[in-house]
């Protein structure tokens, strides 16, 4: 908690720090020793705060940098996407069998005509109008996941 908000105040004043000087530069054309003080000062308070959480490896094979957050929030929107592919997956197996039931009820009924053919198409209608769910879809969104 404390390492997140060390970030957070470091990236903003050392933000804050390079943009003043910035203005100024812009406003009066002034840098002088204030403005590079005040630059170092930002770029390392940004520096440390971003080169805190990224890990950099240089060799043969190439250059390799890893970003320690970005890597936890891709992880956890991971295992995410895999609760709700699976809770997505259970709800559209469970309307297709309603779908199903609700068919063979009302041809049921038609077919022993305890209901006329206005009332059997009003409740079929609606029953095919509900939207399907790609369940193969949702299998490669779980396996996409679980590779990660």
């Amino acid at each position: 908690m404390i390492q997140n908000w060390a970030f957070a105040i470091g990236l903003v004043l050392g933000s804050v720090a390079v943009l003043s000087v910035c203005f100024v530069w812009v406003r009066r054309q002034l840098f002088g020793m204030g403005g590079g003080a005040l630059s170092l000062v930002g770029v390392i308070l940004v520096g440390l705060s971003v080169w805190g959480k990224v890990k950099i490896e240089a060799s043969e094979g190439g250059v390799k940098a890893e970003f320690e957050k970005v890597k936890a929030q891709v992880q956890q929107v991971a295992e995410a996407n895999t609760i709700v592919a699976e809770e997505l997956e259970k709800a559209a197996r469970n309307i297709d069998a309603n779908r199903q039931q609700a068919t063979q009820l009302t041809g049921v009924l038609r077919e022993r005509q305890s209901i006329s053919q206005l009332q059997f198409e009003n409740i079929q209608r609606p029953t095919l109008q509900v939207p399907r769910v790609a369940i193969d879809r949702l299998e490669r969104a779980k396996r996409l996941s679980i590779s990660r």
